[in-house]
């Protein structure tokens, strides 16, 4: 099994850094307002690609809860149907992204050796 060792690296480039945190911050806050205008706008719909929205973030209803979720009674359905978003916050892929762009930066800062 390999070993790993972990050595400082000499020369940090503190722009490159700076550059990375302020990209990392930015996607961040976009991604997460994209997510939400889009949430608000698909909220208590129903959509085919429930298990995929899950994956973002959204809450997506399984089963059938009546009208205690979403009243969906004006537009003639009864109840919710199964794959209704019933909630649009959530960090799911904004997570990831965040979590590889922190490993990103940690790795300005330290060398891996596999050996």
């Amino acid at each position: 099994m390999g070993r790993f060792s972990f050595k400082r690296k000499s020369n940090v480039n503190i722009g490159r850094v700076v550059s990375k945190i302020a990209i990392t911050l930015i996607s961040l806050w976009a991604g997460g307002t994209i997510l939400t205008v889009l949430g608000d706008t698909m909220y208590c719909t129903y959509s085919p690609f429930y298990t995929g929205l899950s994956l973002i973030g959204w809450s997506v209803s399984s089963v059938d809860f009546g009208n205690h979720v979403c009243n969906l009674t004006s537009v003639g359905i009864t109840g919710t149907k199964a794959g209704t978003i019933t909630a649009t916050s959530g960090v799911g892929i904004l997570g990831v992204i965040g979590l590889i762009a922190i490993a990103s930066i940690i790795m300005e800062f330290v060398q891996i050796r596999m050996g």
